[in-house]
């Protein structure tokens, strides 16, 4: 597993990291729903706990090399910090976003994601890899 974040995550700042290793989750031919936590994680920058990031078609099986709006489709993102606890995410009408699948397999999934999340201070995009 592993999700690559670069950009501003509000108040934790400029992001620069690719995080892989352990990984809960799962995926289905809609995409994956998975979650990094620092425990066991290489290039987990200091003080970051866990990074969720779900990328999910919705009603529609997920297609190759098509880019999906974060609505309808479902694109979560969140960062959550050991000191302070401090939790960063895009939740917000005015959110916007979109993500591609550039592999998708019984084996693998494979993609790139971007979000502007105004009310949070969020601007993020990055690639994922998830082993299914």
């Amino acid at each position: 597993m592993q999700i690559s974040v670069h950009g501003h995550a509000g108040v934790l700042g400029d992001v620069d990291s690719t995080i892989w290793g352990f990984s809960a989750g799962n995926g289905s031919d809609h995409g994956v729903n998975l979650s990094t936590f620092s425990q066991g994680q290489k290039g987990s920058p200091s003080g970051i706990n866990e990074v969720p990031l779900t990328v999910w078609t919705q009603p529609d099986s997920a297609v190759e090399g098509r880019i999906y709006p974060r609505d309808p489709s479902q694109l979560e993102f969140r960062i959550s910090a050991d000191s302070p606890m401090t939790t960063v995410g895009c939740m917000d009408a005015t959110d916007t976003g979109s993500f591609a699948f550039s592999r998708l397999s019984d084996l693998t999934t494979d993609g790139v994601y971007q979000l502007d999340c105004p009310a949070s201070d969020i601007r993020v995009y990055g690639c994922f890899h998830y082993a299914n």
